[in-house]
């Protein structure tokens, strides 16, 4: 499309219409789903920060190491599809109580089904009890934290305690997210003087040893200098917010403390900017400062005075910032040497695909020898279908859930919770998860009933209830409750497309399966298992989609169809001394449809692709494999 100024859009570029909007998580939970315009998202996932190093008590004469800031994940102008929701875990900060100092906890996001994470933050180091040694290294973690300032009563060989290794730079590598972290400060005994701490790591500056540092460290007084400073932390109020952070800024490292032997006047590293608490002077009470909350921030090491002056470091956080963009401007000139070379986009880079995801179904309540009456009929896999932006290169993994077995025909008890039919299994492609089906209840009187799912298997056993569908709940619904056990006939399983039927005068119908044109046909899939009868009834037929899945009577429950979702039906009658089986559920289906200038390949050759009358490619997966698109 030509411009005023003589530049020409690009097809393959994305345009966002995010309207900015910024989602600050500070406890694990679901983000808010995406608007159905937004296409291009920052991502910034921080760990909890490390605690600072204990001092053990004043009689110990330690400086604790400030504790690392939690890693930090940045993701910018991050591809994603309009109307989704992602899962975030936020780390807590590391606890300093009790005499332990611990490192933070680990953040992370899940987006198109791959995990941003942010590790917790080392902790400082501290006393070394019963060890023998005379200083604790700071711990490793997303950045490192603080070495403790050694006993100032060792020998002079004791003169350092290592700052810890950064961990989140050298994560496995995920496209288009950027790790930060940094390595903790030394801590230092100068003999006759007194000890620092070092500073804990922060996501853009390496912690602080004693400053300034006496060389050689051996007889060199330390009194009016200041222990290690926290590293600095990461400014990202310009691709975020100045709400996020400590004013726009994360993950700053803790400060080391201090301790003098014969002069008051040495001071607690201050706290790296980004959240991280300033490590305590030479003074009793210890005054260090915890890392602020939602900072990733490090905490404050303990100095001389009282035991256990560590502070503990700030919580993670977990932003998403929906973009509002258009990118991909080029001059004419541009434009021609790219078309030249063969390099000009084609415009199928990212392309809208169809889903249809199906999970297994559940299986029908079998019957015990002693047993009088009807077991329930599975309900239908959870059926889910929408849209969702892929690409092409890409290759994505697809679950397919298999179908729950159906209840055994096992001798027992009348009643025997053993007899229930089994849940189906959840299928899912790109993050988007349908669930098994509902298990149908037994044929007797006892046992706990019918399950939830997908669809909610149908009543039998005691409670004689159909159990819920769409369990857990999403929107739209994938499928419908169960039905009801009535005069000792078996309620169907719930259908994709209605609720399972209730028992009375024969075993309740399963219910309705839901249509779907995806591969170029209309196909009913989904439909709920029937439900066992008791004498001179018979067993409820399976729902649409399902006809193999009907409920027995003094026989066996039909299996549900298989690649469908379709629940088993279940099986009942009078105690005549002979038990049956529930039909099992029927396998999940996954299938994606995309526009005609893609090519779709499958693996394992199971599957299947193919191609409608418009020309659209289709995936077909019945057992779990892998998407590759090109």
């Amino acid at each position: 499309m030509p411009r005023t100024n003589g530049g020409i859009i690009g097809k393959k570029n994305y345009t966002s219409f995010g309207k900015n909007i910024v989602q600050i998580k500070t406890a694990d939970g679901n983000l808010t789903a995406t608007q159905a315009n937004t296409r291009l998202v920052n991502v910034l996932v921080v760990g909890g920060g490390g605690s600072g190093g204990n001092t053990g008590g004043p009689s110990n004469n330690i400086a604790g190491g400030g504790g690392g800031a939690g890693g930090v994940s940045v993701a910018l102008s991050y591809p994603v599809g309009g109307c989704e929701t992602y899962p975030a875990t936020v780390g807590a900060g590391g606890a300093a109580s009790g005499g332990n100092d611990n490192v933070g906890g680990c953040s992370s996001v899940t987006i198109n089904c791959v995990a941003i994470p942010g590790k917790g933050g080392g902790k400082g180091g501290d006393y070394a009890s019963g060890t023998g040694s005379c200083t604790e290294v700071g711990g490793n973690g997303g950045s490192g934290g603080g070495g403790s300032g050694p006993n100032s009563g060792t020998p002079c060989s004791c003169g350092t305690g290592a700052g810890g290794s950064a961990t989140q730079p050298g994560l496995t590598a995920v496209t288009g997210v950027t790790f930060y972290g940094t390595a903790g400060g030394t801590g230092v005994h100068v003999p006759g003087h007194g000890v620092v701490g070092g500073g804990g790591g922060g996501a853009s500056a390496a912690g602080g040893a004693l400053t300034p540092t006496p060389s050689p460290i051996t007889g060199s007084p330390i009194a009016c200098k200041v222990a290690g400073a926290g590293g600095g932390g990461l400014d990202l109020s310009s691709c975020f917010s100045s709400s996020v952070g400590a004013c726009g800024v994360v993950a700053g490292g803790g400060g080391g403390g201090a301790h003098a032997d014969a002069t008051p006047s040495v001071n607690g590293g201050p706290g790296g900017s980004g959240g991280g608490g300033a490590g305590a002077p030479h003074s009793s009470p210890p005054s260090s400062a915890a890392g602020c909350a939602n900072t990733g921030g490090g905490g404050g090491g303990g100095g001389d005075g009282t035991a256990n002056s560590g502070k503990s470091g700030g919580s993670g956080v977990v932003v998403v910032k929906e973009l509002n963009k258009a990118s991909g401007v080029w001059n004419l000139k541009s434009h021609f040497s790219a078309i030249s070379c063969g390099t000009w986009p084609d415009g199928t880079s990212q392309f809208s695909a169809d889903y249809l995801i199906i999970a297994g179904g559940g299986g029908g309540g079998g019957k015990g020898q002693e047993d009088v009456g009807g077991g329930g009929g599975g309900g239908a896999g959870g059926y889910r279908t929408c849209s969702v932006d892929l690409e092409t290169g890409s290759t994505y993994a697809i679950v397919v859930g298999g179908g729950g077995a159906g209840g055994p025909d096992s001798p027992g008890p009348s009643g025997s919770p053993t007899r229930q039919g089994v849940k189906g299994n959840d299928s899912s492609f790109k993050c988007v998860t349908s669930t098994g089906g509902g298990l149908g209840g037994n044929s007797g009187g006892g046992g706990p009933g019918a399950g939830t799912g997908g669809s909610g298997g149908g009543g039998g056993g005691s409670p004689a209830c159909g159990a819920a569908g769409n369990t857990p709940p999403v929107s739209p619904s994938q499928g419908n409750s169960g039905g009801n056990k009535v005069s000792n006939r078996g309620g169907g399983g719930g259908g994709a497309g209605g609720a399972g039927g209730n028992g009375n005068p024969n075993g309740g119908t399963g219910g309705a399966g839901s249509a779907s044109s995806i591969t170029g046909s209309s196909v009913t899939r989904a439909g709920g298992g029937g439900g066992g009868a008791y004498t001179g009834a018979s067993g409820g037929a399976g729902g649409s989609g399902n006809p193999s899945g009907a409920g027995g009577m003094d026989a066996a429950g039909g299996a549900g169809c298989a690649a469908t979702g379709g629940g088993g039906g279940g099986v009942g009658g009078p105690n005549t001394g002979t038990a049956r089986a529930g039909g099992a559920g029927g396998g999940g289906v996954v299938i994606v449809k995309g526009p005609s200038g893609v090519t779709f390949s499958v693996t394992p050759c199971t599957n299947a692709t193919s191609t409608t009358p418009g020309g659209c490619k289709v995936a077909t997966f019945t057992v779990n494999g892998c998407l590759s698109v090109s």
